[in-house]
């Protein structure tokens, strides 16, 4: 049952209009609800949360039939008082949602900075074993991943858009260079972004957090009370496709790199056949110039002798490194990787 089916169906249930099969869908809804969430409760808290809510129907309506039988199946909802009963119901199983929903969230209340949530926050998290997709109210996307938290505005008024997250997420951010995006993380790191995706990881032993940039670009710095919102700071970290930054709390240090598998840049993605399928025996140089415009990724000799050694050879089917690993074997060099440059080494060619 959708959301939108839901609620209709609770409107005609509050009107009295339900048919039988419609109650029995409404009450089916809350027996999943409380022993079918993805949220590990025992049988006792089960059954603590069904005494709770009928007992709170019970004393609202003044019936001692309703306390006297506080299972589900028992409980003669449909009589004379059921519009007022269903009035209750959904108040009380309102409220058992959000015991449910909450009860093993970790909870963000104030940032490194010492600042405030909004209270007029909502609040979404992610219970569930598999990662879930959000859509705000502006269009972007954000994915949660098991275990995750994100507070957010139901609609975004003010000149920024601003979200605080706790846990894992990757984030498609809608386009509107009047509204930067920004990302607040409980660790003092804040992420910049106009329009863009990217993934946001948290070590919670390790006190750090990484940003890994899929497309577009991404401005990170550690967050202090009177930053100017407007522009990034002087010291922040600009990184982009392909690159990644960590962020330790403790040190305070920023560490750029490349991420573990760099992907093709979408503009790319459709020429790769045949940017990457070397003939004639092209100079390193230039094979290097290539694969740094497929991936967004400085990529260069460490020395002009390097540079004008031949290659030939078809890598369209293999990742970066792959195809690093056989151009080196190639030409009896080797490939070091230092940040987010790449550099390859050897002794040139005879």
């Amino acid at each position: 049952m959708s959301r939108d089916e839901f609620d209709f169906l609770l409107e005609k249930y509050l009107l009295g209009k339900c048919s039988p099969v419609e109650e029995q869908r409404v009450l089916r809804w809350y027996h999943q609800l409380i022993h079918e969430s993805q949220i590990n409760l025992s049988e006792k808290e089960k059954k603590d949360i069904e005494d709770r809510i009928w007992v709170s129907i019970a004393s609202e309506l003044g019936s001692p039939q309703c306390a006297d039988t506080p299972q589900i199946k028992k409980q003669p909802l449909f009589h004379g008082w059921q519009r007022a009963a269903a009035a209750v119901f959904l108040l009380i199983v309102g409220g058992a949602i959000a015991y449910i929903l909450t009860r093993n969230a970790p909870q963000i209340e104030l940032q490194a900075d010492g600042s405030d949530v909004p209270s007029t926050y909502l609040k979404i998290f992610n219970a569930g074993k598999n990662e879930k997709d959000f859509l705000l109210a502006e269009g972007s996307v954000v994915t949660l991943e098991p275990g995750s938290m994100l507070r957010y505005p139901a609609t975004f008024t003010d000149s920024i858009r601003e979200v605080y997250l706790q846990g894992d997420a990757f984030f498609n951010i809608h386009h509107d260079a009047a509204k930067p995006f920004f990302i607040h993380t409980a660790d003092g790191l804040l992420t910049r972004v106009l329009g863009t995706s990217f993934y946001i990881n948290q070590n919670e032993s390790a006190h750090t957090t990484t940003v890994s940039v899929v497309t577009g670009r991404v401005g990170v710095y550690e967050e202090k009370k009177g930053l100017d919102r407007t522009q990034l700071p002087p010291n922040s970290i600009v990184i982009t496709p392909n690159q990644k930054v960590a962020f330790n709390a403790k040190s305070k240090r920023f560490v750029t790199a490349l991420v573990e598998d760099p992907k093709p840049l979408e503009d790319h993605k459709k020429q790769i056949n045949n940017e990457l399928n070397f003939t004639g025996d092209r100079p390193l140089g230039s094979v290097l110039q290539t694969l740094s415009r497929v991936y967004g990724v400085s990529i260069t000799a460490e020395s002009e002798a390097v540079a004008k050694c031949p290659f030939t050879g078809d890598i369209r089917n293999y990742d970066l490194y792959k195809q690093l690993s056989i151009i080196c074997r190639a030409l009896n060099n080797s490939y070091e990787i230092n940040g987010t440059n790449i550099v390859i080494k050897g002794a040139g060619c005879k």
